[in-house]
């Protein structure tokens, strides 16, 4: 009863961040929705959304590498995952960030890393790994995905 607004809340964060003072006129934001096809070994296939509030002009990282805050959910054969994160990239890029799981394998918590490339379509090598465990205690989730904007430069498209 309670996962369903915890995944309505993580989806939409980024969206809400316009309304924080992150959307000032002199930058250039975008926010891009997509789906993903997933496999990890410990879930199975899973499907999910995720969304994008793209900082992308004067308030990049170093002038030259957009960031963003990101927020998803996936349904997998055997569990599901809810997660946010920052990342920041240019077509190839990182993220990290913090999730929730349930299912088979019990409900926790715990941080993911991303390494994607992508221009509207891409791939990913995510990793989400309880608190405490390391990286050869947890698979590897492999990731399809396609995004589009939502709204682009500040105008919805």
């Amino acid at each position: 009863m309670f996962r369903f607004p915890l995944v309505l809340l993580l989806f939409c964060c980024p969206l809400r961040a316009h309304a924080y003072g992150i959307g000032d006129p002199d930058f250039q934001n975008s926010i891009f929705a997509g789906v993903r096809v997933s496999y990890q070994k410990s879930l199975g296939f899973g499907v999910g959304v995720h969304s994008s509030y793209w900082v992308i002009g004067d308030a990049m990282i170093a002038d030259m590498l957009p960031y963003s805050a990101t927020a998803g959910a996936g349904w997998y054969q055997r569990g599901k995952l809810q997660y946010v994160g920052l990342q920041a990239g240019n077509f190839v890029g990182v993220s990290a960030g913090l999730f929730a799981q349930q299912g088979q394998l019990g409900s926790f918590t715990g941080k993911y890393y991303d390494v994607w490339g992508a221009w509207f379509g891409g791939g990913s090598i995510r990793q989400f790994m309880k608190w405490g465990e390391g990286f050869r205690q947890t698979s590897v989730d492999l990731s399809l995905f396609g995004s589009l904007p939502v709204i682009f430069d500040g105008r919805i498209r």
